[in-house]
């Protein structure tokens, strides 16, 4: 097994460990977030949800530098390539 993917099933486990002993979902989802950051070369995460028709999606988690609560993409806006 090459090293990047045993990395790989480390942070999985980890980000098991830490959902099973979470409190609350959004504490589940926010220290993950934090153990991806940890385990990648990414600089921000955010977890992005879709409206009930899926046209709009906003971000629900976040970790990055600025406030990002008021961001919306409509469906094919936004940014390069397809979001969803």
């Amino acid at each position: 097994m090459k090293e990047r993917d045993l990395q790989y099933f480390k942070t999985i486990g980890k980000i098991h460990n830490k959902i099973a002993s979470s409190k609350s979902f959004d504490e589940a989802v926010m220290e993950s977030l934090k153990i991806i950051l940890e385990n990648s070369i990414a600089d921000y995460a955010v977890i992005w949800q879709a409206d009930e028709n899926g046209r709009i999606i906003r971000p629900t988690y976040w970790i990055c530098p600025i406030d990002i609560s008021s961001k919306k993409y409509l469906n094919g806006e936004g940014m390069v390539g397809r979001a969803f």
